[in-house]
């Protein structure tokens, strides 16, 4: 993903915390504000209370790419800073399960442009 559609300064997710709407389900926890801009932009933040950096950079991965597929497929809205947050159970899910954990989520806050 370009640089241009990731949340990267801390600024950025503490306003997302602060202004942003929550969407939970047992897996995972996604925040969402608007942002003023012409696209997107995600960011992810898995706690050292999911396990050591293997397992964390693991399920960062996982997220990354579940975002990248929808994303390139053009179905995310623009104009939203995005943060997704991996709850514990994640650390075991496989990784259709946290597709369709991620896709959940993006359903009930509104940020597919039709229905996927």
């Amino acid at each position: 993903m370009q640089r241009k559609y990731r949340l990267r300064a801390s600024a950025d997710f503490e306003h997302v915390r602060r202004h942003g709407q929550a969407y939970r389900n047992r897996w995972v926890v996604l925040l969402v504000a608007p942002n003023g801009l012409p696209h997107s932009r995600f960011g992810f933040v898995v706690s050292k209370r999911m396990g050591k950096a293997v397992q964390r950079n693991r399920l960062k991965r996982r997220l990354r790419e579940i975002v990248r597929h929808l994303w390139q497929t053009g179905h995310v809205r623009n104009g939203f800073d995005v943060v997704l947050i991996p709850r514990t159970a994640a650390t075991t899910a496989d990784f259709e399960t946290l597709r369709r954990a991620v896709h959940d989520v993006f359903v009930r806050a509104g940020l597919f442009e039709e229905a996927v």
